[in-house]
């Protein structure tokens, strides 16, 4: 690919950046997960639980326990690994924003991805009487974030599916190539700790209390990555883990 190609191709992905960006921001803006945590915290103070102070408590900005280092060293790996291929390609120029369109809302995702993991509070926190109670009141609720999440991922999926459209061409066949080529980089590197990773993840969402839903990540991490390498489609794995070992975490 000539160098005037290769900026054409720039530009190309600059834009789908950006359309990607603005439908992941309308998503993470409308999820409606304050609400839910508010409700499902009156089933804990209702059933008299320890836990019921963690709802209005529960900061995850602010969790001084997010070790972002092993994030950067992941993505200085990805780097590395896909430099042999890509001699120019630049992982941070990837992750950064496109000049004069908004930044990806990761900071409201994680907050509210952190706010949802307090909708799956063990219930064994509450008094022995009480946990029937607050499991049923709960599992509607459970169940309502589980389908709300299946609504905002088939959203994405499919504003993603609109901004692949606008890509034609070489650049379409430049970015599929380099799509198999990062999935092998990444997959590579974390099949090698999933558990390191799972760890550290929950830890940013000020979450490294939650170890059935850190084991839970730590197994389907391998599983994401088997399914990328069958077919480099995100949107596909990631439905996938509805009817996978995540399905209980994510549907209630």
């Amino acid at each position: 690919m000539s160098d005037a190609a290769a900026t054409a191709c720039k530009s190309v992905y600059d834009q789908f950046k950006a359309c990607m960006g603005a439908a992941f921001n309308r998503v993470v803006q409308k999820a409606d997960v304050d609400s839910q945590v508010a409700k499902v915290q009156k089933c804990f103070k209702d059933g008299n639980c320890k836990v019921a102070n963690q709802f209005s408590n529960h900061d995850a900005t602010k969790g001084a326990s997010c070790n972002k280092g092993v994030f950067t060293q992941l993505g200085q790996s990805i780097d590395r690994c896909m430099k042999k291929k890509v001699p120019n390609f630049s992982y941070k120029a990837i992750m950064k924003k496109t000049p004069g369109t908004a930044s990806y809302d990761f900071a409201g995702a994680k907050r509210k991805l952190s706010r949802m993991v307090l909708i799956k509070q063990d219930v064994k926190s509450c008094p022995a009487n009480t946990r029937q109670s607050v499991d049923n009141c709960r599992k509607p609720i459970e169940k309502q974030s589980g389908d709300d999440m299946k609504k905002y991922v088939d959203e994405i999926c499919a504003a993603k599916n609109a901004c692949v459209a606008k890509i034609t061409g070489p650049c379409k066949k430049k970015l599929e190539d380099q799509k198999h080529d990062l999935i092998k980089c990444a997959c590579d590197e974390i099949e090698r700790d999933p558990g390191k990773y799972a760890h550290e993840f929950m830890g940013c969402l000020g979450r490294k209390d939650s170890a059935t839903v850190e084991g839970t990540i730590k197994r389907t991490l391998p599983r994401v990555c088997k399914k990328l390498r069958e077919s480099a489609d995100l949107c596909q794995s990631v439905k996938s883990l509805f009817s996978g070992p995540m399905a209980s975490f994510l549907q209630g």
